[in-house]
């Protein structure tokens, strides 16, 4: 059963934060609609921390490699402040290393043209 949750994302640093419903994908990581500059849905997904809105993936993927990244990335207690997070080296290393949740990712075709398993 999907679990929706709100998250606030900050989408420009001139604009207060916009709030977005999303998927829980892992406890304090949700799967959330890609937006534009302009605060449209760009056509992809996002990978989120719930409680801060920080985008964890470097550009929008299809939904199904954010929840695979959700999956790798679920060893980490996402449930923290976002400055706890930030100052820890084993969230800088999975979020910006050579990881399996970054390999998930960087594999994405795209939002539109990405392998999704039947099923899905």
């Amino acid at each position: 059963m999907t679990t929706l949750t709100e998250v606030a994302l900050v989408v420009r640093a001139d604009r207060p934060p916009l709030r977005v419903i999303g998927e829980q994908a892992a406890p304090g990581l949700a799967v959330v609609a890609a937006l534009d500059a302009d605060d449209r849905y760009s056509g992809g997904w996002w990978l989120v921390h719930q409680a801060s809105g920080w985008v964890l993936t470097s550009g929008a993927t299809c939904a199904h490699c954010a929840r695979r990244a959700a999956a790798e990335l679920a060893a980490i207690d996402w449930t923290r402040p976002v400055g706890e997070l930030t100052g820890d080296i084993w969230v800088q290393v999975a979020v910006t290393g050579n990881t399996p949740a970054r390999a998930i990712l960087r594999s994405c075709a795209s939002a539109y043209t990405c392998e999704i398993p039947e099923g899905c």
